[in-house]
């Protein structure tokens, strides 16, 4: 799966924070494969996967576009080495359900997809990362899944953060 799309690598940089929010919020691809390991079903349509372009998602502005083709990409899975891996964001939904739409599958894909963003957003998964000027993170994509919480500029001083994608 790696090099399917265009982040392995992720590093985010904290030039300025949100004058208020804006917390990054990273959780663990391990423990999240963990816990869908105890719902068999899930788990197995998560390794199955759905049709879905990593491209049209992580390249802007085309991001929401529905997949160009009919492959199938799991979720959930091992890579070479055999370390749990993630392949979840909350836009990618938006990419999937219209494969889905109007089919018999289309339920059971909303009903999956709920799950796991369910699992993924445990707070007891879930861990809060407060960046301060200065300060950076850097992880690997495939193994922490991440995001941000809400956040209000300062018209005079906006937020200002740099994201670095390796591959």
């Amino acid at each position: 799966m790696r090099g399917q799309g265009i982040c392995d690598i992720l590093a985010m940089i904290c030039v300025r924070p949100a004058a208020q929010g804006g917390v990054s919020k990273l959780a663990s691809a391990a423990e999240i494969y963990r816990r869908l390991r105890e719902k068999p079903e899930l788990f197995k349509l998560l390794e199955k996967g759905f049709k879905y372009n990593a491209q049209s998602v992580e390249y802007h502005p085309d991001w929401r576009q529905p997949p160009t083709d009919h492959r199938e990409r799991p979720m959930a899975y091992t890579d070479a080495n055999g370390r749990p891996c993630i392949q979840y964001a909350k836009n990618m939904v938006e990419t999937i359900m219209p494969a889905y739409c109007g089919t018999d599958e289309e339920e059971q894909v909303r009903t999956a997809l709920s799950q796991l963003e369910e699992v993924c957003s445990d707070p007891a998964v879930v861990q809060h990362w407060d960046l301060e000027a200065g300060e950076a993170y850097l992880v690997d994509n495939y193994r922490w899944l991440h995001a941000r919480t809400e956040f209000t500029d300062d018209p005079a001083s906006p937020r200002l953060l740099f994201r670095l994608w390796l591959q």
